[in-house]
C-alpha cells in the first residue's frame, strides 16, 4: 500500500499507512493505528519487526507467550 492509503479494520479500528514498502523497496512501512478501547487482533506474527509508539491510550500484547504493556 503506499501512503495516505486508509483502512478500516474488523475490530473498529483505522489503519492509515504513512509510508509504504513499495515505497521504501521493502526496508519498512510505517502506519498509525486508531482503535477504541478493547480492541483486540487476533494472534498473529510477522517476518519483520514491529515498533510501536503510543500517543494516546494503553497497549499491551503478547510477545513469545510473555505479556508486554506499554503507555
Amino acid at each position: 500500500m503506499t501512503a495516505e492509503t486508509n483502512y478500516r479494520g474488523p475490530f473498529g479500528d483505522t489503519l492509515r499507512w504513512i509510508v509504504g514498502d513499495d515505497e521504501t523497496g521493502g526496508a519498512y512501512a510505517m502506519l498509525e493505528r486508531t482503535a477504541p478501547p478493547g480492541t483486540r487482533s487476533r494472534p498473529h506474527d510477522h517476518l519483520r519487526s514491529e515498533a510501536f509508539y503510543v500517543i494516546g491510550g494503553e497497549l499491551s500484547f503478547t510477545l513469545a507467550g510473555d505479556a508486554v504493556a506499554g503507555a
